[in-house]
Parts: structure tokens; C-alpha cells; sequence
């Protein structure tokens, strides 16, 4: 029984911390992107979100399912079904983190916004990630 806490707790451990480094790869490219339209290019910060987050979100998912929870072949849902609960879950992100941004770029900088919205959704998509979009099939 040990044995097994501790190959969870380790198991647990190596997600995390790749699943920040992937969060940190895709979320320099969603940054500096949202940065640049919405500061260079001059859409609205709703606009530029959306954008910069499709980017981003692109690249999260090639970073998570291939490197940080390796869930692909027989042991874990087929490609079809991980990209449908992706959506999904990126769909729910991109409207509450649209949305707030939207309200806090009247009180503070859009970079600010941006960080503090981006900081909000990282616990809930490791959760989602690990133990559901990502996450072995359980035994029949």
C-alpha cells in the first residue's frame, strides 16, 4: 500500500511539474501574442484574447498529450475523444476568460488582466487534464 502512495504521489509530482513547463511554453506564446494585437495591432482586448488563446491552447495540448500525461495508444481515449473534451473545456475557458478580461481591462492594464485571468484557469485545467481529458481508461 505504500508502495503505492508513493508511486501516486511521484506520478502526481511528474505531471505537475510538466504540466507547468508545458503551461509555461504555451502561455509565453499566448502572452506575447495577446500583447501584440491588442498593443500593436489595436483589436479589442476580447479580440486578441480569442486569438492568443487558440494559439496558445494549440500548442498546450500537443505539450500535454504527447510529453507531460504521454496518454496516447490503447491505455487511454483516442485522439477524437480527447480533442472533443478539449474543446470543450477550452470553449468554457475561452468565454469566462474573455469575459473577465473584458470587465478588468476598465480597472487595469490589459497585460495585468491577462496575467491574472491566466493564473485563474491553471488549477482547474491541471485537475481536468490529469484526471479526465488526459486520464488512463479505467478497467472494464
Amino acid at each position: 500500500m505504500n508502495q503505492v502512495l508513493k508511486l501516486n504521489r511521484q506520478n502526481f509530482l511528474e505531471h505537475s511539474l510538466g504540466y507547468l513547463l508545458a503551461g509555461l511554453a504555451s502561455f509565453a506564446v499566448e502572452y506575447t501574442l495577446f500583447l501584440a494585437l491588442y498593443y500593436h495591432f489595436g483589436l479589442p482586448a476580447w479580440g486578441a484574447n480569442a486569438v492568443a488563446y487558440t494559439v496558445g491552447l494549440s500548442i498546450n495540448f500537443m505539450l500535454n498529450r504527447k510529453s507531460v500525461f504521454k496518454a496516447l495508444g490503447s491505455g487511454h481515449r483516442g485522439l477524437g475523444s480527447q480533442m472533443m473534451l478539449y474543446v470543450l473545456l477550452a470553449g468554457a475557458n475561452l468565454i469566462i476568460t474573455s469575459v473577465l478580461i473584458n470587465v478588468l481591462v476598465t480597472w487595469m492594464m490589459a497585460a495585468i488582466a491577462k496575467l491574472l485571468v491566466m493564473a485563474i484557469i491553471v488549477p482547474w485545467n491541471f485537475f481536468l487534464y490529469k484526471y479526465v481529458i488526459f486520464s488512463p481508461r479505467k478497467e472494464q
